[in-house]
């Protein structure tokens, strides 16, 4: 739960919310995969990425194998950040439209049993720190290499 509140914008389209209740641009689910939002929802083939991996009956590391496989297909949309649309295609199983696949590999990098998350509760004066530059000067880049 933690994690997903974390990167909520990413985890609710990814474990939390059903797709019926995304904000799903049309017209860009329409141009990507060449029919609307609608009919995908109506033939019931579209999942958080959770429920794509139930229904597929793939783990986490596999879903994520297979958003690679979709990426480099040119089988990928994204509305917007942290909000992608993949249409999942493994042989002898059903075509599905799965809404941010690459997030369960990597969540389950922090929920796996022995793993800990670690976080500081920090204060500060915001009148003599930002929090941008409390963010850029303090905790810098969320990759140390950059």
């Amino acid at each position: 739960k933690l994690i997903d509140q974390h990167y909520y914008a990413i985890a609710s389209k990814a474990t939390i919310l059903p797709p019926s209740e995304l904000n799903v641009p049309s017209d860009k689910f329409e141009k990507q995969f060449g029919l609307t939002w609608e009919a995908a929802l109506a033939a019931g083939n579209v999942y958080n990425a959770m429920e794509g991996c139930a229904v597929l009956g793939i783990t986490a590391d596999e879903m994520d194998t297979q958003w690679g496989i979709c990426k480099k297909a040119k089988k990928l949309v994204k509305f917007g950040g942290g909000f992608y649309c993949g249409l999942i295609e493994i042989e002898d199983k059903p075509s599905v439209y799965v809404f941010n696949g690459f997030f369960m590999s990597m969540r389950a990098k922090f929920t796996v049993p022995g793993e800990s998350i670690y976080y500081y509760n920090v204060e500060w004066h915001s009148d003599t720190l930002s929090w941008a530059d409390f963010r850029a000067k303090v905790l810098g880049p969320t990759d140390p290499a950059d």
